[in-house]
């Protein structure tokens, strides 16, 4: 069964102001309001993505929330993800890295550098049944890349396209717009290694 680290549950519950302890409970304004049976420090992907429609339901602005969730994790927060991230010798590097890396945080996706155009491109594949909360999951995740990115490398590289698909075109438009969470694109002029 698909299944998710909990590492994202708590980023994701800070995003909204909400805690997650470690027996599993989530708390806002001091009242649990759900509890997560996690086994290893994961969950399974549909209680992921029943939480994350929780949240976009207490939080109905995606771009607030990608926003959020993407200035609540810091490199540092996953732990050796974001070691490897940082320590690569170029952006190239700290992206197959990741490709690698998030097969054991998560196998609801897969992480992929694609370099056979110009630019390059960093894309997320969804590797479980269609979820409403999939284009937000996905928008997050590429807004903490990006976010990382801009922060970790000293190579010049820039966010080029969208690819969202939010259902609201303004919600996209905003997104590109958005300094924040200028992901949803990939890298340009990687480097060779």
């Amino acid at each position: 069964m698909p299944s998710v680290t909990i590492a994202f549950v708590r980023a994701m519950a800070r995003a909204v102001g909400a805690t997650l302890r470690e027996d599993g409970a989530l708390l806002r304004d001091g009242v649990v309001v759900r509890r997560f049976s996690e086994s290893d420090g994961r969950i399974s992907d549909a209680e992921f993505f029943d939480f994350t429609q929780w949240v976009r339901n207490s939080q109905p602005d995606d771009l607030a929330l990608v926003k959020a969730y993407a200035d609540t994790i810091q490199a540092d927060d996953l732990g050796v993800l974001g070691l490897a991230f940082k320590t690569a010798p170029t952006l190239r590097a700290s992206l197959e890295r990741i490709e690698r890396y998030f097969r054991i945080l998560t196998d609801t996706a897969v992480y992929c550098l694609d370099e056979s155009g110009d630019p390059a491109v960093f894309q997320i594949e969804a590797r479980t049944a269609p979820h409403p909360v999939l284009d937000l999951r996905n928008e997050c995740a590429l807004a903490v890349l990006c976010a990382t990115c801009a922060t970790s490398s000293a190579e010049s590289w820039r966010s080029s396209t969208s690819r969202s698909a939010t259902p609201a075109a303004t919600t996209r438009r905003a997104i590109r717009r958005s300094s924040a969470a200028r992901c949803i694109s990939g890298p340009s002029a990687m480097p060779s290694p």
